[in-house]
């Protein structure tokens, strides 16, 4: 509703929507104007990844939403256009996590990334150090980042992908051109395929030091003329 679309980002962080509250999202396109920050049990919910498309507006620097309470979900949206510049270190272009047992559902994260040379890493999704979240039959593509061009999970994080598919991410470093796992990474990826993504070294990278995650039944596929 053209109501909806006009209120839609002041929901947020006003009070309107407080911790352990479901807002369900009708089907359309919604413009917003800063980053969905979803306190303790919040949980967005759609009409679908396909039906219910959160933008973040042209021009503007900032994340599509940021788990900011323990227990938060995201399930059947899109999210699209965030995008990151300096100051640096600010991560996860698209959605960043910075609490525990996030849940993101039935989504697709697309078209976020760098919004100049800003040092951010994982273009659709970060986790950061401490935090954790389970990522359930969600699609990243067209993203960009430094490090990861899908996904960064940062020292210490613990994610667990189960059926998603990252493709067509680009990291802008060396390292990662799918996903990214810093020193102390926990979790699983189950049944997913990481596939063309381009940039960096490998479609899922590990970097060197302690971490621990299992990889079943996933396929990784470079970009023809890639290792």
């Amino acid at each position: 509703p053209a109501s909806a679309k006009k209120t839609f980002t002041g929901l947020f962080g006003t009070g309107l929507v407080l911790a352990g509250d479901t807002v369900h999202v009708a089907a359309g396109t919604y413009e917003i104007t800063a980053e969905l920050k979803l306190l303790n049990g919040m949980r967005l919910e759609g009409a679908g990844r396909d039906q219910t498309v959160i933008r973040l507006k042209s021009g503007l620097k900032d994340r599509v939403a940021e788990f900011c309470g323990d227990g938060a979900a995201i399930a059947g949206c899109t999210l699209s256009g965030g995008r990151l510049g300096k100051p640096d270190g600010r991560h996860g272009c698209g959605v960043k996590d910075s609490a525990k047992n996030a849940l993101i559902e039935d989504c697709r994260i697309t078209d976020c990334g760098l919004a100049d040379s800003a040092n951010q890493h994982g273009g659709a999704l970060a986790v950061g150090g401490n935090c954790s979240a389970v990522v359930r039959r969600t699609a990243m593509d067209g993203n960009s980042g430094v490090y990861g061009g899908a996904f960064y999970n940062a020292n210490g994080g613990r994610v667990v992908f189960d059926n998603c598919l990252m493709t067509g991410n680009t990291a802008s470093s060396a390292y990662g051109a799918g996903c990214y796992f810093e020193n102390g990474s926990s979790g699983a990826m189950t049944n997913c395929t990481g596939a063309l993504n381009v940039g960096g070294y490998g479609q899922i990278y590990f970097y060197t030091g302690y971490w621990s995650y299992s990889i079943v039944n996933t396929l990784a596929v470079a970009k023809p003329g890639d290792a």
